[in-house]
């Protein structure tokens, strides 16, 4: 996923859930985490600023509850 200023994740949920989502580096370093809390039932946009982020590769560790995604960022600036 591409991004520049900023990117927007999107994610649908099927029942209530407590999301966490981490960024890391290629060398898997923390970065930040961007996003920690209860998410309701539903679709859902978040929207995450990329402007303190050198451009290059990242990783998103995104959480639901029990099952763990991982999605490629590329931030180009």
């Amino acid at each position: 996923m591409p991004a520049r200023d900023y990117f927007t994740l999107g994610i649908n949920v099927e029942s209530a859930t407590y999301l966490s989502v981490d960024l890391y580096d290629l060398a898997g370093r923390l970065v930040e985490t961007l996003y920690q809390q209860p998410l309701s039932q539903g679709k859902h946009a978040l929207e995450f600023t990329t402007e303190y982020l050198a451009s290059g590769n990242y990783l998103l560790r995104i959480k639901d509850g029990k099952t763990v995604y991982l999605k490629k960022l590329l931030i180009n600036k």
